[in-house]
C-alpha cells in the first residue's frame, strides 16, 4: 500500500516535470489550435473563391445590409489571418540565439518560463480572434438566410402580345384567369395572347 509520503513525493515529482515541460504544453496547445484555424481560414478562401464576387453581389439584401454583411465576411478573413499569426507566434515564435557566451541554468529557467508566458498570451489572443471570426462568419450567413427567406416573392412580370396590341405589366390571377395588371390599374385578360416573362417592363 503506497504511503502519504511516497503519494506526496510521487506528485511533487509530477508538478516538477508539469513545471519543466510548461513550454513545451503551450506549444503543443497552440499548434493544435493553429491547425485548426488554419483549417477554418482554408474552408473560408474555398468558399470565397468558389462563390466569387459575382455571386456575392446577388445576395437577397441590398442597401447598407448588404454592405454590412460583406464588410463583416471581409473582416472575418483579416481577423482568422490574425488568429493565425497568433497561434504561429505561440508555436514556436522567433528563436534567439547567443553567440558571444554560455547560457546559465538559471537564464535558460528564465528565458523558458519568460517564452511560455508570452506563447500563452499569444495563444488566448488566437483563440479570442478565431472565435471573433466566427461569430462574424455565422452572424454574416444567417442574417444572408433570414433576409433570402423574409424577402418578398418578386411578382412576375410579363409582355402580353394580344391582336389588340401589346402590354406589359405583372402577372395575376382571377377567378382562375390570368391578367396582366398595367401600371395604371387596368387588368388585360391574357387569353387568347401570347405571354413572355420578362425581368422588368423597361420605361
Amino acid at each position: 500500500m503506497i504511503g502519504e509520503q511516497q503519494e506526496a513525493l510521487y506528485w511533487e515529482g509530477k508538478a516538477v516535470d508539469v513545471h519543466h515541460d510548461v513550454l513545451e504544453t503551450v506549444r503543443s496547445a497552440a499548434t493544435k489550435w493553429q491547425a485548426g484555424i488554419a483549417t477554418f481560414l482554408g474552408a473560408y478562401a474555398t468558399v470565397g473563391f468558389v462563390v466569387g464576387p459575382t455571386t456575392l453581389e446577388t445576395l437577397p439584401v441590398t442597401g447598407a445590409l448588404r454592405d454590412v454583411i460583406l464588410s463583416s465576411m471581409c473582416l472575418a478573413g483579416l481577423v482568422a489571418i490574425v488568429a493565425v499569426w497568433s497561434t504561429n507566434q505561440a508555436s514556436s515564435g522567433v528563436p534567439k540565439v547567443i553567440t558571444n557566451r554560455i547560457l546559465t541554468g538559471a537564464e535558460l529557467a528564465t528565458n523558458t518560463l519568460n517564452t511560455a508566458v508570452r506563447a500563452q498570451r499569444y495563444l488566448t489572443r488566437a483563440i479570442l480572434f478565431a472565435g471573433v471570426a466566427g461569430l462574424l462568419v455565422v452572424a454574416s450567413s444567417m442574417s444572408v438566410l433570414a433576409a433570402g427567406v423574409l424577402a418578398p416573392t418578386p411578382v412576375p412580370k410579363a409582355i402580353l402580345v394580344l391582336p389588340a396590341g401589346t402590354y406589359c405589366g405583372t402577372m395575376t390571377t382571377q377567378d382562375g384567369r390570368v391578367f396582366i395588371s398595367q401600371a395604371n390599374g387596368t387588368l388585360v385578360p391574357a387569353s387568347g395572347g401570347t405571354l413572355t416573362v420578362v425581368s422588368s417592363c423597361g420605361n
